[in-house]
This record gives structure tokens, C-alpha cells and sequence, in this order.
């Protein structure tokens, strides 16, 4: 790729979060393969990313934590730059990009990643501003050239709902940095479920606590959950109310969570949907099994089989309970969980992003 010419632009708004890794993911994987690669963002809120990304990927910060404010930046950059084409990170970004896009004259082929399910992420709308969404989501699509998408079934959606040909999806699966050397686990008695997820409606802690609830009356173990939002309030609340606020621990954000790893006899997630979820991955990398909801999308494509973890229906707490029951009492390869966890290392991420780039380029 080293002889291709011209700049890639990649834009999203926040340079933070698993957006902002993916970010920084792309553009050093595609600077080290050779290529010119800008990356331009509203704001950061995450130093890390920053210091993180590549010294040969230019860095361009639009001061603006609204894409509305970030027009005029982002038309600037547009026109010093001169990309050749752009990898537009989220669909909500797509709408600003394309307008600046308009403006400052840029006709490059545009890429769009989608990390979530859109069915999933807008069900939680109410309807008029559900429609609202579809309908932006629908433009977002067909001003893409291409569609990169996480999951098998996120491309599926992508096809059958969305009505986007499938040679213009491409399914990248997130990469996550796996541990040198086998970590050495040493799981706390009783047993520990751990959940590493932000406390907000979308991971259901809820349904994950009455589960718990139901689980403890058998099982002696214990919960911890990793990770800050708006509902700890609540739901501390309610693991009060099913009294089990003595087995259950809320850490707030965690900014090592290996050490939780390698404590935990499961890790547990229990959204209502799901991109790709990396914290499932980090567990298996460091020999820890998994429970998760077969929701859209993501924990299906990594729990391929009972060697690996167990899915329970969405929303059900009694099944939830009874998959984490079954799996306490079962025996896991820790081999072949970081076996698993090899499949989506970041080495291999950033081989599928540059072949990518690479057929693209051929396509020309």
C-alpha cells in the first residue's frame, strides 16, 4: 500500500471511547501499511488515544463538541487536506461530514463505519424520534461508498433491512490488544461474576440483578460490576430491595480491569444490544469464561460454542440465572478461551482493515 497516493481523512466528533479506540486502531494500522492518514475530530476527551496514535497520522482537534460547531473546522480541513477519500467513523457523523463535504468541495469516496445494530440502538426511541433516526440512518447509507460493519449479523441487518448490497459491506471485527503470555487466574471463593460495563439502560443491569437474585438462593457467589453511569443510583436501589446488596459490589469506572480478569469465574453481560463488545474478548484473552444475551449483536459471534460460555434470551432473568447456574458448575479449557480470543486480536484487525484499503485500491 506504500505506493498508493493521497491523504485518507478519518472523521468522528470525540476522540474517546471505544469509537476513539477504533479510531486510532485504523489510522495507525493504515499509517503503518503506508499510507497518508489524517485523522480530524471535534474534541478529545481521552489523552491516551492521543498519545497513542502514531506519530505519522496527523492529528487535527476542531475545539467543537458538536458537530454543528465543528462544520466550519471540519471545511477547513477538508480543503488544507485534500484527502482523496474519507472513513467516516458513526453514522451520526455522516450527515456533518457530507455537508462540509458539499462546501468545501471533497467528491472522494466516502466509508462508513457502523458499530452498533441500528435496529438495536433505535429502539430506544420513542416513535417519532425513532423515524427521525431511521430516516437519517437510511441517508448516512446511501451517501457511503462502502459500509464497514463488526458483525456477521450486523452485515445481515445491514443487507436485509437496510437494503445495502452486500459487496459494499465489509465485516471487521474489533481488535483488542491481547496479554504477551497466558495470564496466570487465580478466581476468588466464592465464585466472582464480574460485569464490565457502563451502568445505562443499554447493558440491563437490571435484568442482571434479579438473575443474580435468583441465582444466589442456590449458588454462594458474588457480584461485581466495573464501570460508572447514570443508573447507579437505581440500582443500588433495587439490589436492595431483592436483598443482595451484601453480594454485590458497584467498583465505578475501572481503569484496569485485567486484574478483575483474572479473579472472576465468569463474565457476564447482559444487554439489550450490543455492537461488538470488546470486554468479552479481554475475559477470554485472560481465561475467563463467558455468560451473555443473545442480543443484536455481537456476543453470538464470539460465544460460537458451550466451550467458550453461554447465551440466555434478552430481558429474562430466569434464563439468565439458570446459564449462569449451568456454567458455574462447568469446566473450562482456559486454552482454549484465549484460543478464541486470538481470533480478534488487534493483530489481525489491522491485517483485515489494510486488505480493506488494499482491495479497495485495486477496485479503482
Amino acid at each position: 500500500m506504500s505506493g498508493q497516493q493521497g491523504t485518507l481523512l478519518i472523521y468522528l466528533l470525540s476522540l474517546s471511547g471505544g469509537a476513539g479506540r477504533n479510531a486510532v486502531i485504523y489510522a495507525n494500522a493504515l499509517a503503518d501499511a503506508g499510507l497518508k492518514v489524517a485523522l480530524v475530530c471535534g474534541t478529545t476527551k481521552d489523552e491516551g488515544l492521543e498519545q497513542a496514535l502514531d506519530t505519522r497520522v496527523s492529528l487535527r482537534l476542531l475545539g467543537a463538541r458538536r458537530n454543528l460547531l465543528a462544520l466550519p473546522g471540519l471545511i477547513r480541513a477538508l480543503r488544507a487536506i485534500r484527502p482523496a477519500r474519507a472513513l467516516v467513523i458513526g453514522p451520526s457523523n455522516m450527515a456533518p461530514f457530507t455537508l462540509a463535504a458539499i462546501v468545501a468541495g471533497f467528491t472522494g469516496k466516502v466509508m462508513l463505519r457502523v458499530s452498533n445494530s441500528p435496529i438495536g440502538m433505535q429502539a430506544i426511541y420513542s416513535p417519532p424520534k425513532r423515524m427521525l433516526k431511521r430516516w437519517s440512518f437510511r441517508r448516512a447509507l446511501r451517501r457511503a461508498h462502502r459500509v464497514i460493519a463488526l458483525t456477521r449479523d450486523m452485515v445481515d441487518e445491514l443487507a436485509q433491512v437496510w437494503s445495502v448490497p452486500r459487496a459494499h459491506i465489509h465485516h471487521i471485527p474489533n481488535g483488542v490488544t491481547l496479554p504477551d503470555t497466558p495470564s496466570v487466574r487465580s478466581p476468588d471463593d466464592p465464585p466472582m461474576l464480574l460485569c464490565v460495563a457502563r451502568l445505562a439502560p443499554q447493558k440491563d443491569h437490571e435484568t442482571l440483578l434479579r438473575a443474580f437474585a435468583i441465582l444466589r438462593r442456590k449458588h454462594d457467589c458474588r457480584l461485581v460490576l466495573a464501570g460508572g453511569g447514570g443508573e447507579r443510583a437505581r440500582l443500588e436501589e433495587l439490589a436492595h430491595n431483592l436483598g443482595i446488596a451484601d453480594d454485590v459490589t458497584f467498583l465505578g469506572h475501572v481503569a484496569d480491569v485485567a486484574p478483575l480478569y483474572r479473579r472472576a469465574r465468569l463474565v457476564v453481560l447482559s444487554s439489550r444490544h450490543e455492537g461488538f463488545p470488546n470486554v468479552l474478548i479481554e475475559a477470554l484473552a485472560h481465561g475467563c469464561p463467558l455468560v451473555a444475551t443473545d442480543c443484536p449483536t455481537g456476543p453470538a459471534e464470539v460465544i460460537d460454542s458451550p466451550e467458550i460460555g453461554l447465551l440466555a434470551r434478552v430481558g429474562d432473568a430466569e434464563d439468565l440465572a439458570d446459564k449462569l447456574a449451568t456454567a458455574l458448575d462447568r469446566d473450562f479449557d482456559p486454552s482454549r478461551l484465549r484460543e478464541r480470543a486470538e481470533h480478534f486480536s488487534l493483530h489481525r484487525a489491522q491485517a483485515r482493515i489494510c486488505d480493506l484499503f488494499e482491495s479497495l485500491d485495486e477496485s479503482r
